[in-house]
């Protein structure tokens, strides 16, 4: 086994690649980037060397600096973890001339599967199915748009390299094209250092079902069963699990199949996923992964064998410790990524410093993948996941209910997350019923995360009146003229949508009986510590999660989520929109501007691109008018809220 061993990554990944050499008694080196000199992945290593500034591509996606950090640190091999160098066959080239071990496939095979053009080519040869795509030699923009007239719309642009859904686009006609091709080759470039672009017919409706495969270099290929990845945002995977739910064994055997036949062809070495999709009793092959999933926990859970403990074992020359007939799938598991983002506002990337942070308590139904810690600051330079929440049980029902439960003990506060979405997801009936493909989450994002008021504004004028009396929080309450032999009476007004509730709070025996409109809910508070607010509401246990962040208060219950603004915040806070400023809705840098002063413009009219977390954002024109004047220019970083160029009336 390896002595020492460079990670060349960072955030959840390089933590989970640290645990398991940790527990092989390997000596693990991290590299790190400027912002992240005081990273968990950093703390966590036995060694960190710095590798460069902020921007990846001069410290993560930089071969020499990662080759010279080994090199200084006398590894005797790197793990590239996902994303950034992971697929890169010029980064396992520069570690083979080098004399050091790269855990993963050789560079030929990451050339021949890690390009996806290449990988369509070469399974097709070996007999699998595959869509409508362009081909090797169609790389300019004009033979792309030629390409797409053969293959027909809709049509997916996507980078020729890596994954994460970044730079992928669905075009419906061939006047959006060029613009979409352009935007595409900018993303791929600033996310895997390639620029080149893949054409493949969109398929509507389909599933998105992947196989976990391994092979040694012994002659050994075998696969670890699948994972649904169907529940995808913008071509992001959101949720993903094992096993498939409502796929036959007759689909799943022909796919793990079809799977290690691919491994197969090109004299695979290490892990790989090889993803599909599926529809009906159809399949087409999408693309090889050539490295760990970020999913890759899911596998782990219903297989019990640790991916990267094999990862390092192959890498060793050692061949797979189990046959495919060893290899048992049993129970459920569910993976969730957390993001910062913000789904109340179109997903724009969230950032901020991590003020507080609570976890549920890890077991063998809950594990918890995490890249931060209270006190990290999440900023728009890298990916925006913060860390994945999975649940295992010996069902999928067991499952679900499990990463519910964890959903409400998971406190994150200071940056915005998509985990009301994802709680809203578990709840969705359709996910649920296993009934699920790639649009499914694009329907389900336009129901709104918060709830109507209700019973969710009674827990929370609950939960102040039991801070306030902790001295948790300062009061935000109104007390009613006191009253001869009556109960004392507060009013608690709280903002939602622009709409001011008032709350009578009164104060029995024991309970708190708390009134709204018509409406009246009977409170018996039996319990309030680490954001959890344990009650009786008219006579129904319910368990939530308060979250109170300055002015806000916010509610979480296993059927539903609602967020609140005290009166007087609210009452203060600026209109949206109330001057001629157009502000950035999120902190990033100008890659475009595409309006001049003095030109009239539409309402929605494209006015600039902000790159943010290695996605592109578009900045509407909010209204017709003239531009009066551009604050910012290409390549000019911005916060959130920055007045990026002033609109008045034409």
């Amino acid at each position: 086994m390896f002595a020492r061993l460079l990670i060349a990554n960072r955030g959840e990944i390089a933590c989970r690649i640290e645990r398991t050499a940790r527990r092989l008694g390997i000596e693990t080196i991290a590299v790190f980037s400027d912002s992240d000199a005081d990273a968990p992945h950093v703390k966590q290593a036995s060694r960190a060397i710095r590798v460069g500034p902020t921007n990846a591509t001069e410290s993560y996606l930089n071969i020499s600096a990662i080759i010279e950090a080994a090199l200084k640190t006398n590894a005797d091999a790197i793990h590239p973890g996902y994303g950034f160098l992971s697929e890169n066959p010029e980064f396992a080239r520069a570690c083979s001339d080098a004399g050091i071990r790269f855990v993963g496939p050789s560079a030929k095979a990451i050339r021949q599967m890690g390009a996806k053009q290449a990988a369509i080519e070469t399974v097709k040869a070996a007999g699998v199915t595959t869509l409508p795509s362009s081909v090797s030699g169609e790389s300019t923009t004009e033979a792309l748009i030629e390409a797409a007239r053969r293959i027909g719309f809709p049509l997916m642009v996507k980078p020729n390299a890596g994954g994460g859904g970044k730079g992928m686009h669905i075009v419906q006609a061939d006047d959006d094209l060029s613009a979409v091709l352009e935007r595409a080759r900018r993303e791929a470039r600033g996310a895997f250092d390639d620029d080149h672009l893949l054409l493949e017919r969109y398929l509507p409706g389909a599933r998105h079902i992947e196989v976990q495969i391994f092979a040694d270099q012994h002659g050994n290929v075998l696969h670890l069963f699948e994972r649904d990845c169907s529940m995808q945002r913008r071509h992001q995977k959101v949720v993903e699990e094992s096993p498939a739910p409502n796929l036959s064994s007759s689909m799943r055997t022909k796919l793990c199949d079809a799977a290690v036949s691919a491994a197969r062809s090109i004299d695979y070495l290490g892990a790989g996923t090889v993803e599909f999709l599926v529809k009906d009793t159809e399949f087409f092959f999408l693309e090889m992964n050539t490295r760990l999933q970020v999913e890759h926990p899911v596998t782990e859970l219903v297989t019990g064998i640790d991916l990267v403990e094999w990862q390092l074992r192959v890498a060793c020359g050692e061949p797979l410790p189990l046959t495919q007939q060893q290899v048992v799938q049993t129970g459920h598991a569910i993976e969730a990524r957390i993001y910062a983002e913000d789904p109340d506002n179109d997903f724009l990337p969230a950032t901020g410093p991590i003020r507080r942070l609570r976890t549920p308590e890890k077991s063998k139904a809950v594990r918890i993948d995490s890249g931060i810690e209270q006190g990290t600051l999440v900023t728009a330079d890298y990916d925006p996941m913060l860390l994945k929440l999975c649940s295992f049980g010996p069902d999928r029902d067991d499952a679900l209910r499990t990463l519910s439960q964890a959903l409400l003990q998971l406190e994150i506060v200071g940056c915005k997350t998509n985990t009301d979405f994802i709680a809203s997801i578990m709840r969705d009936p359709t996910y649920r019923s296993g009934d699920t493909n790639t649009g499914i989450l694009a329907v389900i994002a336009q129901t709104p995360t918060q709830q109507p008021i209700g019973t969710l504004g009674s827990l929370a004028a609950a939960a102040i009146i039991g801070l306030r009396e902790h001295n948790i929080i300062e009061p935000f309450v109104a007390r009613v003229p006191w009253r001869l032999n009556a109960a004392p009476i507060e009013i608690i007004r709280l903002v939602q949508a622009d709409n001011c509730h008032e709350f009578r709070v009164t104060h029995e025996k024991d309970h708190l009986l708390i009134g709204h409109g018509n409406d009246s809910w009977k409170i018996v508070v039996y319990g309030q510590a680490d954001g959890l607010l344990h009650a009786r509401v008219n006579g129904i246990r319910v368990q939530a999660r308060v979250t109170v962040d300055g002015d806000t208060v916010s509610v979480r219950t296993l059927s539903g989520s609602a967020q609140f603004n005290r009166e007087t915040a609210a009452l203060a806070a600026p209109a949206q929109g109330a001057d001629s400023g157009l502000r950035a809705p999120l902190p990033g840098v100008v890659l475009e501007v595409h309006v001049q002063p003095g030109q009239h413009v539409e309402s929605d009219a494209s006015l600039m691109i902000i790159e943010a977390m290695k996605m592109e954002h578009t900045i509407l024109s909010p209204r017709a008018g003239m531009v009066q004047a551009i604050l910012f220019a290409p390549g000019d970083r911005v916060d959130e809220g920055t007045e990026l160029l002033t609109i008045v009336d034409a």
